[in-house]
């Protein structure tokens, strides 16, 4: 039988966890084969190519990244109204065509706006199955990444275009694909919801770690409240940090993640709180954050995309399938999670953050227990045979 040949078109972000389940099951398969195409891998976190499944071929377009580092020059220089999706455009369509000529795609996924930009112009030219793994809702003005508003523009204008010929969506929750075709003025007929998931095994509890204190210096007696994840606005940042005076003696603050735009610097830090940002590969990740107590996570309550993260977060993903209890904003989109598991307390305000930290250790092998219950949810062999389904029958 002829192998399907599937490939995924990445946009300007590491590939990252949830990207990369879904890449190397169907490489491992033995009737499929496996191309991945993209144009910017860095990433704060972690090198991607060593985590990518042997079978893949990868295909570094670097005439884009190359024009993308310029690009990004340009604009700290300039307020001239271009767009990188303008500059690079001939670049991908030329790119699309000599790549048209050498292979035979049956589907191709597209990671993103910029995935889907790029995948619908190899379309054109080849007739394959087009499926677009979403990870962000861009709700203008909202979404941060709509700082550079007449970029981003450009390109949503796009996607609202060729969402509406793709032949598959894939996203992390009901909640999430209802706002994503209300903001998209169009209800998307195939869809296939697939949470964002960790590299897990929901039948085995990860075990208890001290990884963290170690590397920190930390006394094994010391819970840890831990913030994993990027420093950036819109996370509460500043409010937790107010709050940190407040903790008990036997607790611990601490923060691991890369800042953005250089936050730590225009904050004050007690001295009593950790920040540790020391790049660790995938397979450290479920150590560090199995050595935390109780888990943070929150996100901007003004944006949709941030708010209904309940699914689409790896931190609460990597939280649960390390049985560990966290504490969010209160929204529908958690709520759902905390009504089937209640793994989590969730709070509508900063000020309530000690209250729920009192309230998960007074009654902790309960939360505990039901994190490790909901780690199914966020565990990718719950979804992977149906999803391959899915996509092969297109």
């Amino acid at each position: 039988m002829k192998k399907k040949q599937i490939a995924f078109f990445h946009y300007s972000w590491g590939v990252q966890i949830h990207t990369t389940n879904i890449i190397n099951f169907l490489a491992e398969r033995t009737d499929t084969e496996v191309y991945l195409y993209y144009y910017d891998s860095t990433t704060p976190y972690t090198n991607f190519e060593k985590d990518i499944h042997s079978n893949v071929k990868l295909i570094e377009l670097k005439a884009i990244k190359w024009i993308d580092y310029i690009y990004r020059a340009f604009r700290k220089t300039t307020s001239i109204k271009i767009t990188l999706f303008e500059i690079i455009w001939p670049s991908i369509v030329l790119q699309s065509f000599f790549l048209s000529l050498k292979t035979n795609f049956t589907h191709i996924i597209a990671v993103e706006r910029y995935g889907l930009s790029f995948a619908n112009l190899f379309r054109k030219i080849n007739t394959q199955k087009l499926i677009y793994y979403s990870l962000e809702i861009y709700i203008e003005p909202e979404h941060p990444f709509n700082n550079d508003h007449y970029s981003y523009k450009c390109v949503r204008k796009k996607e609202i275009e060729l969402v509406k010929t793709v032949d598959l969506l894939i996203i992390q929750s009901v909640i999430r694909l209802n706002a994503f075709n209300k903001f998209n003025n169009y209800t998307v007929p195939n869809y296939f919801i697939l949470p964002v998931c960790v590299d897990s095994n929901s039948d085995k509890a990860i075990d208890k770690s001290y990884f963290l204190h170690e590397l920190v210096s930390l006394p094994t007696t010391q819970k840890v409240i831990l913030f994993f994840g990027e420093l950036a606005g819109g996370r509460a940042v500043v409010e937790i940090l107010n709050q940190s005076h407040k903790l008990p003696k036997e607790f611990k603050l601490v923060f691991h993640g890369k800042q953005k735009n250089n936050l730590k610097a225009k904050l004050e830090f007690p001295q009593d709180v950790i920040w540790s940002q020391k790049v660790l590969p995938n397979d450290y990740l479920d150590k560090l954050v199995s050595s935390a107590y109780i888990g943070l996570a929150f996100y901007n309550k003004g944006d949709l995309n941030d708010k209904f993260t309940a699914y689409s977060s790896e931190k609460i993903a990597r939280y649960c399938v390390s049985g560990i209890p966290f504490i969010a904003f209160e929204n529908e989109d958690y709520l759902d999670l905390k009504s089937k598991y209640d793994c989590c307390v969730l709070i509508k305000d900063i000020d309530n953050l000690i209250d729920a930290i009192k309230e998960i250790d007074n009654n902790y092998s309960y939360f505990r227990k039901n994190a490790l219950a909901a780690s199914k949810v966020f565990d990718f062999n719950t979804y992977k045979n149906k999803l391959l389904d899915s996509i092969l029958t297109l």
